[in-house]
């Protein structure tokens, strides 16, 4: 595929050695959220697996689940699927193999995940597919998709894993509070407010319309709360996805390159209290 045909399938910028995801996914409110997401699905796991890691980024969700086949003796096939060749950098040297840990991430896209697991996972199909905290960030357009082509490559009784920080939901009970550093920020140069925000925030109905759109049975669902403290807010305005997503949030008369906005972000950011906010989680079975 031709580098600008390439180019429609990106959402924001990828990350680099200056602004990246990598601070950001050793928060530890963030990463317990995801391992309690797959604490809920281990029990619809074999004790050998396999796991197709969608939106892969820099190895968090793979990291999880290395983690639970120590403490609870099981064994797996994880692959990490992300086009963001910095991320899958990355996530291959914190994330290595282990014994119990069969590892490899795969620089591609969701859409083409069946070509890229091929001849990789059982003929059957995978026992998981998972999108951990990565479907708002894929074009508007491409988010069915790319769950349908994970629900494709799945064998029968197999799970989606799912969640999501950006959904309409979200911060509906403290916009403000969230929304003021970013228009501070926007503020230093001209910024003025678009009229649509700069990620898409679903309903998480739609989501879960998604996933039943495909075939699966939604066996799971379930709104949380997590609080991230100040340093963690932080770590996500030095991600080029957070920082573009503002940026597009606004109109500038003097707009900003993405690390003079994240510099200021980080400022403002910096001076603000924890911020509590709502994640969504999916499971979906595959029928047998």
């Amino acid at each position: 595929m031709a580098a600008e045909d390439n180019a429609s399938r990106i959402n924001h910028p990828f990350q680099d050695g200056r602004m990246n995801f990598t601070a950001f996914s050793r928060c530890l409110e963030y990463r317990r959220e995801v391992a309690e997401l797959m604490l809920e699905a281990l029990p619809y796991l074999p004790e050998r697996f396999t796991q197709v890691d969608i939106g892969a980024g820099n190895g968090l969700g793979t990291q999880v689940t290395k983690g639970m086949t120590e403490v609870f003796l099981r064994r797996a096939a994880v692959y990490g699927i992300d086009p963001d060749p910095y991320a899958i950098a990355q996530a291959s040297k914190d994330t290595p193999s282990s014994e119990r840990c069969e590892i490899a991430f795969i620089e591609g896209f969701g859409q083409d995940i069946e070509t890229l697991v091929a001849g990789r996972i059982p003929k059957e199909g995978a026992d998981m597919v998972s999108i951990l905290d990565a479907v708002h960030e894929f074009p508007p357009d491409a988010q069915f998709p790319i769950i349908q082509a994970g629900a494709r490559v799945l064998r029968p009784g197999g799970i989606f894993v799912m969640n999501s920080t950006f959904t309409s939901i979200a911060t509906e009970e403290n916009p403000a509070a969230w929304g003021f550093p970013a228009v501070k920020a926007a503020l230093k140069f001209g910024g003025r407010k678009a009229k649509q925000p700069g990620l898409l925030q679903r309903p998480p109905e739609e989501y879960t319309q998604m996933l039943r759109n495909t075939g699966l049975e939604v066996i799971y669902y379930q709104v949380v709360g997590v609080t991230l403290p100040t340093s963690a807010m932080v770590a996500i305005c030095q991600y080029p996805g957070f920082v573009e997503g503002v940026r597009k949030s606004f109109v500038f008369d003097n707009e900003p390159t993405l690390e003079q906005l994240s510099e200021e972000l980080q400022i403002r950011y910096g001076k603000s209290r924890p911020l509590p906010r709502k994640w969504v989680r999916w499971i979906g079975q595959k029928p047998a």
